[in-house]
């Protein structure tokens, strides 16, 4: 191969020698632009998980929640002691008095009729049973009814009021004191009792 030099000269080129040895390494360049970024390789393997950390600062109450449902009412408790009786309150206003009714007495008298079949001597006392009467329906008594202390009693011997010492009545009985004489056998003898009752309208 022919190489011409500068001057103009041709120059006939020899056969290549053998490779000299490799030189010292140079210095190292200037460092170059950095390259476009890489796509992003696949997610490594989950490493092991750490150690709890310490317990954070307690956060800031929360509103208050909603009321819950009213739960079911509990069973009745024991009945608690008496306690002690509270001091008497002040006596009430006197009320207007009333009106008064219209009072109305009723009397409400009963006879009873009696005439002997033989002589009474009244040397002792004469007693007579009520059921030997008959009252104002002509029935046979059953007692002499309506004796109290409401009541009073009147004896008619023939047809005659007598003194209240003469005799005593009880529901069972008329009583004729002594007194000597003698109530002779078909001599009516009658025992009125008047009894008041009242009655408020």
């Amino acid at each position: 191969m022919s190489i011409y030099n500068g001057i103009g000269f041709r120059l006939v080129g020899g056969a290549t020698g053998p490779t000299g040895a490799t030189g010292a390494t140079g210095g190292t360049g200037a460092t170059g632009a950095a390259g476009a970024t890489g796509g992003t390789g696949a997610t490594g393997a989950t490493g092991a998980t750490g150690a709890t950390g310490g317990t954070g600062a307690t956060g800031a109450t929360g509103g208050t929640g909603a009321t819950g449902a009213t739960g079911a009412t509990g069973a009745t408790g024991g009945t608690g002691a008496t306690g002690a009786t509270g001091d008497t309150g002040p006596t009430g206003a006197t009320g207007a008095t009333g009106t008064v009714g219209t009072i109305t007495v009723m009397p409400t008298a009963n006879r009873y009729f009696y005439i002997p079949s033989s002589n009474i001597v009244l040397t002792a006392p004469g007693v007579i049973p009520a059921t030997q009467f008959t009252n104002d329906v002509g029935d046979t008594a059953t007692e002499f009814s309506n004796l109290g202390p409401s009541s009073y009693s009147n004896l008619y011997i023939n047809g005659i009021l007598q003194e209240g010492s003469a005799y005593s009545v009880s529901t069972s009985a008329l009583t004729l004191n002594p007194s000597g004489d003698t109530i002779y056998a078909g001599t009516p003898i009658t025992v009125e009792i008047v009894s008041f009752s009242v009655q408020i309208t």
